[in-house]
């Protein structure tokens, strides 16, 4: 058994596996966009949440309300901030109308950050329609109680995978992305960043591969030519702060993620960071299961115009026509209603595809 190594620190880890340097905190200019407004963040107990709440609390806001339905990863962040006052929690699911109200009009809320959602592709095509309900209809009903309560501004959490999707979980964040985006108005403009994969977040590969490799188990990787892009939770902070005051409505923003990674690349390198971590010998061997459901080989690069803030690029897409983009979704409301698995996937990714990707 070899002697155990030292444990990397994340970016030096992340250096490491991707070959690119995260952009540094100190890089950030402070946005006047988040300075004394009342800040609500969904999603704030997972990683990328919690390095949102850092990093807004950075920018003096007046207040912060972390929104999750977990509670176990809201008391976690409720701890970690409870000497701050401008920091409050609230337990609750966003899908809940009657709890955002509520939670909106007490507050006096001036812009929402929405990252709550499922997120797992493999998952997504196993419970269509929960992923519906969850990142498309979850969404809207917190998109409606900000319009009712006059938030200032909206911004929502996508991913690269909603790019001509070709699976649920992209799919669902596609329409998510129209849903805002045809809402987007002077009063509120609505606006959505696109992520890569982030490096280390729950249920990530990283996360996989390293509790595989301190268990001494074979690492399972599904092609050896899939690829995608990293970047770290404090990268992603990093989007969401800049597009809030970069945002003007109906833009999708991204951040330029260098080259592609091999995810077989990945399990290598991890390998030989981490190797003697764990308890027990890690065997030195990837075992290749194939693409599953709803996976695609490459991920697309992050498109755009360069906008100035370092390494964030905006695609300006004209929203989709309201009226029509509501009746579909009332369509698949009732398909889902209706336990009609089949016929909501089938919906879910004719609604996605419906408006193609024309920016400029």
């Amino acid at each position: 058994m070899s002697h155990p190594r030292q444990m990397p620190s994340s970016d030096c880890l992340f250096e490491q596996i991707t070959g690119r340097r995260s952009i540094c905190s100190e890089q950030i200019v402070q946005t006047k966009a988040i300075f004394q407004k009342i800040i609500l963040i969904t999603g704030a107990g997972g990683s990328v949440g919690a390095a949102l709440c850092r990093l807004v609390l950075t920018c003096e806001p007046s207040r912060v309300i972390m929104v999750d339905r977990c509670e176990a990863a809201l008391h976690r962040m409720a701890k970690e901030f409870e000497a701050d006052t401008r920091v409050v929690s609230a337990l609750a699911d966003v899908g809940d109308i009657c709890a955002m109200d509520a939670l909106l009009d007490g507050e006096h809320v001036d812009i929402v950050l929405h990252g709550a959602a499922h997120k797992h592709v493999p998952m997504a095509e196993r419970f269509p329609i929960e992923y519906i309900r969850n990142n498309i209809f979850a969404t809207k009903a917190l998109l409606e109680a900000t319009q009712r309560a006059g938030v200032g501004q909206f911004l929502l959490v996508s991913t690269d995978k909603a790019v001509d999707p070709v699976g649920v979980m992209g799919a669902t964040k596609r329409v998510a992305e129209l849903v805002v985006l045809a809402a987007s108005t002077i009063a509120q403009p609505c606006s959505a960043v696109r992520f890569g994969n982030v490096f280390g977040s729950s249920g990530s590969v990283v996360e996989r591969f390293r509790s595989d490799i301190e268990n001494g188990d074979t690492l399972k990787v599904t092609d050896p030519q899939m690829t995608r892009f990293f970047m770290t939770d404090s990268e992603a902070a990093y989007l969401i702060v800049e597009a809030v005051g970069l945002a003007k409505g109906s833009e999708i923003f991204s951040l330029i993620l260098g080259e592609s990674v091999l995810i077989a690349d990945v399990a290598e390198r991890l390998i030989d960071v981490l190797g003697g971590v764990g308890e027990r010998e890690p065997q030195k061997e990837i075992e290749f299961v194939g693409i599953r459901a709803g996976e695609r080989l490459h991920e697309p690069a992050p498109a755009g115009l360069p906008t100035g803030q370092l390494g964030i690029l905006c695609l300006n897409e004209p929203p989709p026509d309201s009226l029509g983009l509501e009746g579909l979704l009332e369509s698949l409301r009732c398909i889902c209603e209706q336990g009609r698995e089949v016929d909501a996937r089938r919906a879910l990714m004719e609604l996605a595809t419906m408006h193609a990707n024309k920016m400029v």
